[in-house]
C-alpha cells in the first residue's frame, strides 16, 4: 500500500499559493474559455472580473493545463494561453481528433511575467467551424513557486 504525507514548516514568508479551475463550456471558436474556481488558496492567485485569473506580483507560477473536447472526425482545436492579453505560443497545444471526434491538450509551464506586477492568466479556444456544438471540458491548475520580494 503507497501511503504519503505532507508536511508544511513554516519559514517566516508568505504562505505559498495555489488554485484550481474547472471548465465546461460551449464556447465559440476564437474565444475566452470561461474558468470556474474549484480552489483558491493563500491569497496570490484570484479570479478576475473577466474570463482570466490574476497572478499577484512577487513569484514565479507553474500553470498546467487539461482539456478533452469533441471537435468531431479528423478535426482539432487549439488551446492558446494568454498573458496579459497577450498570446504566449510557446505555451499552446494542438489538439487533433481521431476518428471519433475526441481530441485532448493539455501542457505545464512556468512563467515569470507576475515577478514585478499582476498578469492575466487566460486561454483562448480556437478550432474549425462546426455544425454541431463543440463542447470542451478540463482543469487549470496553477501555483507559486516561491516569493522574492
Amino acid at each position: 500500500m503507497n501511503h504519503f504525507s505532507v508536511s508544511s514548516q513554516s519559514t517566516g514568508g508568505p504562505m505559498a499559493s495555489c488554485a484550481q479551475y474547472s471548465v465546461d463550456s460551449d464556447t465559440p471558436s476564437g474565444s475566452l474559455l470561461p474558468l470556474f474556481p474549484v480552489f483558491e488558496k493563500g491569497g496570490q492567485i484570484l479570479q478576475a472580473d473577466t474570463p482570466a485569473v490574476v497572478l499577484m506580483p512577487s513569484s514565479f507560477y507553474s500553470v498546467s493545463y487539461q482539456f478533452i473536447a469533441s471537435p468531431g472526425s479528423w478535426k482539432y482545436f487549439r488551446i492558446l494561453p494568454c498573458i496579459n492579453e497577450t498570446a504566449a505560443l510557446l505555451y499552446a497545444s494542438f489538439a487533433p481528433a481521431n476518428s471519433d471526434g475526441i481530441a485532448s491538450a493539455s501542457a505545464c509551464f512556468i512563467t515569470d511575467q507576475a515577478l514585478k506586477l499582476p498578469a492575466f492568466l487566460s486561454f483562448r479556444v480556437s478550432y474549425p467551424e462546426t455544425s454541431k456544438p463543440f463542447s470542451i471540458t478540463g482543469s487549470v491548475s496553477i501555483a507559486s513557486c516561491g516569493s522574492f520580494m
